[in-house]
């Protein structure tokens, strides 16, 4: 993924209308999560993550690790930012993160992933 994808997908989501999901479900974003959003994957540079809309009008962005059993996500809604991650089975509880700790959390996933792909 990169920065340029996903600056693309973010004002796509910025377009979305009431209702865009399913059965009629699916709020618009709202403009303050599209600002924060957009300041955040230009903050994690080359480490881009998936991004997708929730139903709540916020903004989810994923990263999945080289196995599959590594997990870091970030919800950004208007007021806060939740994470959550997941190693092997292990899950940790959903928690509120600062803006600029999200980098170096994303930094140290990747340190992880390549120590585990190294040497397993």
């Amino acid at each position: 993924m990169t920065l340029a994808k996903n600056i693309q997908t973010v004002t796509e989501l910025a377009q979305l209308k009431p209702r865009w999901y399913g059965e009629g479900e699916g709020m618009p974003i709202h403009p303050e999560v599209i600002e924060k959003t957009l300041r955040i994957l230009h903050k994690l540079a080359e480490y881009q993550p998936w991004v997708y809309p929730t139903i709540d009008g916020n903004i989810q962005l994923e990263y999945e690790g080289i196995d599959k059993l590594a997990y870091l996500e970030f919800l950004i809604k208007k007021d806060t930012i939740e994470q959550f991650s997941m190693s092997g089975t292990v899950m940790s509880e959903s928690r509120e993160v600062n803006e600029d700790k999200i980098l170096s959390t994303v930094e140290a996933f990747y340190v992880v992933e390549r120590f585990y792909d190294e040497y397993g």
